[in-house]
This record gives C-alpha cells, structure tokens and sequence, in this order.
C-alpha cells in the first residue's frame, strides 16, 4: 500500500473532477502552491497511483451502443485464459475488459453501431470459445450515473451540491461529427492534459480551432469530464459491483436517491435485460459491502429480493473512444 496524506488525496479528488484544470487552479481548491501541486503529481505519478489522464465521452451521441457481456470459464488451462483475453483485447469493438473474482470470472463491454454487430461479436467469441464458456450473460446497458470520488475526503466532509459527477449514455439524440472532431475524441481519450497546441500540431490545425472544438463537444454532451484513472488496489480499494433483482420494482428511484450519499458509491447502472439496479463501490473489502447491503435491507424490508456481486481483479483493456 501507498501512504498518501489529505493533501494528496484532495488532489486526486479535484482531478477527477477535471484533469485538464492548469496546477494553479488545482493549487487555490487544495491550499497550495502551483509548484507543490505540480511535485505532488508527479509523485503520484512515480508511485503508479496515478495512471493516466483520460476524456469521458458520451459515444451515444455519436451513433453507439454499449452491450455488455459477462462470462464464466470451464476447463481453461491459463493459456487458454490468456488467449481468450488477448483475443478481446485485439478486438476493436472491445472497450472495456475485466477479469472479476465472485459471481462472473470476464467482463466484456463493447461499443457498436447497430445490433448486427453487436451479433457479430457475439458469434465470434461463442463460435471460438464456447467449451471453456459455462454461461453467458448478455444485456445492454442504458444510463449510468458517476459519482465524486468522496471516499478520499475526510470522513464526514460535506460536499456542495448533487454527489453525481456525470450522466453518459441513455440518450437518442444524435449528433453529427466530422473527422477532425473524432481524432481530438481520440487523442483527449489517451490524455486529457494535452495542451490545445500539442493537438493542433499533431492534426494540422490550430489552438484556436482546437479549443473551439472541444468547446462544441462538451456543449454537445459528447464529452462528460476530464477524469483520472486511479490505482485503486494501491491504495488498498478495489471496485465491487452489486445487481441487485426488486421485490417491489417501485421503489428503484427511492433507492437510488438513498444510497446517493454513500460516498463510496460509483456508480449507479441502469440496464435492459438483466438486473434491475446495478450499483458499484470502491471499498476495501467485501465486508464493507456487506454492511452497506444489510443498511439497504433494512432501510427497504421486502424491496430487495436477492443480489449478486464481483470484484475487478485486473483490468486488460479500457478505451473510452471506439477503434471503429
């Protein structure tokens, strides 16, 4: 594990809320001076507990979809698991993948445009893999909601305002981009911190045109947020997720607005064809989600009918802009 103080953490928390913000800015919301900020994440840096600087983009705005698949492994050697993960990991549909200890054993999450490629994926991996694959669980994922990382704060801290950092997904509006607009998407993806001028240099073009935009595709909603890609298990917390299945459907939203405060939460997942509400944590142990399902129980006796939960125990690949 690595020692950080509260000064380090309020880093990481004001960073995630936006990585492109100048050290300066950074250095007036911790209490330090531009200097200090810029030695401490670089620090961080040295130390692996930051790994990059990524873009959130919305690509549901740009004509995708996000299906998401969850598989078990039978009668797999660890070159057979090796060779099923590099083969997702070289698939340019693939966006994310993680390999999770719990109820499921690989998650993949795919970015198309149009079901038939989705089905396309899906024949691929059941026509090579489907003898060391024991389930398959397919759904679709519609909206999620992202939290601050307030569990770096000081306990009982206070925040201004809604917990929600940004919602993606979820939306039929379309909009319209041109080839410049995605290589910016794509360049900010790999690194929210590139400078308009190191953008302009590398697309022939120019800041001022650059900044204008990225300006048009934050209004748009295309882009959600400059974030940060934290080592968690550095810091001795891993991401749980919990899909949970109702007894009593109705009461979801209330739910929803209840565990909001949680400042461990992450994220809130709505999805079509499988569970009713899906919720993830950054904790330090399955204890500390058991206790927070025991409060939820509690608080909604006979709403909550049964759940599951994983844990992320590496992740091989994470891509916020298509390949495609």
């Amino acid at each position: 594990m690595e020692e950080i103080d509260l000064k380090d953490r309020k880093i990481l928390y004001e960073l995630d809320l936006d990585s492109r913000q100048s050290f300066a800015e950074l250095g007036k919301k911790v209490g330090l001076t531009k200097e200090i900020i810029e030695n401490r994440v670089k620090k961080l840096q040295e130390k692996g507990i930051i790994k990059h600087f990524y873009t959130e983009i919305d690509d549901y705005k740009i004509g995708y979809r996000r299906y998401r698949f969850y598989f078990n492994y039978q009668y797999v050697s660890p070159e057979i698991k090796e060779e099923i993960i590099n083969f997702f990991v070289k698939n340019k549909y693939a966006r994310i993948i993680h390999s999770t200890e719990g109820q499921f054993n690989l998650v993949l999450i795919s970015d198309v445009k149009g079901i038939s490629k989705c089905y396309a994926v899906w024949d691929t991996i059941i026509s090579r893999y489907r003898e060391y694959l024991a389930n398959q669980v397919f759904s679709v994922i519609f909206r999620a909601n992202l939290y601050r990382y307030s569990f770096l704060l000081e306990e009982g801290t206070k925040e201004k305002g809604s917990r929600i950092k940004s919602t993606i997904y979820g939306s039929d509006e379309q909009v319209e981009i041109d080839d410049l607009d995605h290589q910016i998407l794509t360049l900010l993806s790999q690194n929210s911190r590139l400078h308009t001028i190191e953008i302009a240099a590398q697309l022939n073009s120019t800041a001022l045109e650059i900044k204008n935009r990225i300006k048009h595709l934050k209004d748009a909603g295309i882009i959600k947020a400059f974030r940060l890609d934290i080592a968690l298990s550095k810091l001795e917390y891993h991401r749980y997720k919990v899909d949970i299945i109702l007894k009593d459907y109705k009461k979801l939203h209330t739910i929803i607005n209840y565990i909001e405060e949680n400042p461990n939460l992450d994220e809130v997942i709505l999805s079509i064809g499988y569970a009713d509400l899906e919720l993830v944590f950054i904790l330090k142990s399955a204890s500390h989600l058991h206790e927070i399902m025991k409060d939820l129980e509690t608080k909604f006796p006979n709403t909550i009918k049964n759940y599951i939960y994983f844990f992320s125990t590496a992740t091989h690949k994470w891509t916020w802009m298509p390949e495609e």
